[in-house]
């Protein structure tokens, strides 16, 4: 077919100025534009840029157009805009029509929410500057106490230097003391010194942990000779029993349920909660803190496996002893009342014996309402039993530096008295022995246990509880003529 020698002409124009070929095929053959002049606009420095410059600055120089398949095919499919050299909001915006519409991420979505809303930091509240009236409101303390914490705590609780805004040794002192001391626990505490309730509970980890090391400066048992005394002649003065080193009792901590083992932290009153035991002087403190117990354990059975006992048999606190509820065993350094008393000697004597006592009733009584966190009314404390248990001791250490320094409760807080046990259930559990055998001394049972050495394991344990069961059948024969001995010289 003959060409038209000017179509001749057109198409090879086109071709050397590289317009594809395709678009000639599919739209017919195109319409040639004018040339720009060669020559520029005489006035051209006066009215700045030309259009053609401007879209060049903005939009970067021109691209090609795409090359198509072979004829017929269609045009071929282009490459993503977004690899086109350009400014980068033109890149995104062909990145968005080649891709359709981006879904916005969870994470990035929260962290646009995070950096929309600024940041603000609530300015720590301290104890400093105020009255020792509202110190004690809301933190159980003077503020010379206070400050004897942070000193003390100092070495433990120094401010960390990788974050901003790091607190400080009064802002943890403040806030750890903000939680023992209320009933609502971390959010209150939070509220009230102005961190956040995550910060309040690290916060309180790291006092427990600087506290705790320092126990046995604040919680100690009379040992020489001069404390011992003391101590004798303060419980002397409340109803003239003699020789009395401190009080002995029992409490309930409630804690959540368990995770592990739950039905062994349930107590006599169906609740989930730890028994903590305590032993008190004369002046309400703490002289022995017994911390690790589930709720479930008997108050005899916490006595039997603590230190205190393995001193007192020792013969660590001769002459010397302990007074104690029906709960505990009568030994001979643990005197307890009568379950059933005859005559007035011993009327007297109970009625002594639970007016001396009463101190660590009141104590226990003192401990928990200075430290709401341990009250029944406060709740149940959220954390686990290691914690509740370091809770209770760093309680038991600043109720002891509260009443060493004279400190008052707060205004509205009135010490409860303690309920005596009942007598009948606590008489019945005093009297629960296990058989002996036919054993009369441990001297006749050691005998047997030579003879029986090697035999089986089964065997072997029958023995160490026959054992046990004797020398607590020993203790308490002994015990009874300790406490007729008293009462005889007493009110005989």
């Amino acid at each position: 077919m003959l060409l038209h020698p000017m179509v001749l002409a057109i198409r090879r124009r086109r071709a050397a100025q590289g317009e594809p070929r395709t678009q000639a095929l599919a739209l017919g053959p195109a319409r040639s534009l004018p040339q720009p002049r060669s020559q520029s606009h005489p006035h051209a420095q006066t009215l700045g840029p030309s259009r053609q410059q401007l879209q060049a600055r903005t939009q970067g120089p021109a691209r090609p157009q795409p090359q198509t398949q072979a004829q017929g095919l269609g045009p071929a499919r282009t490459q993503p805009l977004a690899q086109a050299p350009g400014p980068a909001h033109l890149q995104a915006a062909a990145q968005a029509l080649a891709l359709g519409p981006a879904r916005p991420q969870p994470r990035a979505r929260a962290r646009a929410r995070q950096q929309a809303q600024a940041r603000v930091y609530q300015p720590h509240q301290t104890f400093e500057g105020l009255s020792d009236r509202v110190c004690i409101q809301r933190y159980r303390l003077t503020a010379d106490a206070m400050y004897h914490l942070c000193d003390l705590l100092r070495g433990s609780l120094g401010a960390s230097q990788n974050t901003n805004f790091a607190l400080s040794v009064p802002d943890k002192v403040s806030t750890a003391l903000a939680i023992l001391a209320s009933g609502s626990f971390q959010r209150f505490a939070a509220q009230t010194t102005g961190v956040g309730q995550s910060t309040a509970s690290r916060v309180l980890g790291q006092f427990l942990e600087a506290l705790i090391p320092h126990t046995p400066d604040y919680i100690t048992f009379p040992t020489d000779p001069s404390t011992q005394g003391q101590t004798m002649r303060d419980f002397l003065e409340i109803a003239n029993i003699p020789q009395v080193l401190g009080a002995v009792d029992g409490t309930y901590v409630n804690i959540k349920k368990p995770a592990q083992d739950s039905h062994t932290f349930v107590n006599r009153h169906r609740t989930y909660a730890m028994n903590m035991m305590v032993v008190s002087s004369a002046r309400l403190e703490f002289t022995d803190v017994l911390a690790r117990f589930p709720g479930s354990s008997h108050d005899s059975s916490v006595w039997s496996q603590s230190a205190l006992l393995r001193r007192f048999r020792r013969g660590e606190f001769t002459p010397g002893w302990l007074l104690g509820d029906h709960s505990y065993p009568l030994q001979p350094w643990l005197l307890t009342p009568l379950a059933h008393p005859e005559g007035d000697a011993e009327l007297q004597y109970n009625h002594a014996h639970k007016r001396t006592r009463s101190v660590v009733e009141r104590a226990v009584s003192l401990l928990k309402m200075r430290w709401q966190c341990l009250h029944a009314s406060g709740g149940t404390l959220q954390y686990s039993p290691e914690k509740v248990n370091r809770i209770f001791v760093a309680c038991c250490v600043l109720h002891n530096i509260a009443i060493r320094r004279g400190i008052p409760l707060p205004e509205g807080l009135d010490v409860d008295e303690g309920n005596e046990t009942d007598l009948e259930e606590a008489a019945e559990d005093s009297s629960r022995e296990l058989g002996t055998s036919g054993y009369t001394s441990l001297e006749e049972l050691e005998e047997t246990d030579e003879e029986t050495e090697g035999t089986t394991p089964l065997r072997q344990v029958r023995q160490a509880c026959r054992r046990r069961a004797l020398r607590h059948r020993v203790e308490k024969q002994r015990g009874r003529t300790v406490r007729a001995r008293l009462i005889q010289e007493m009110f005989g």
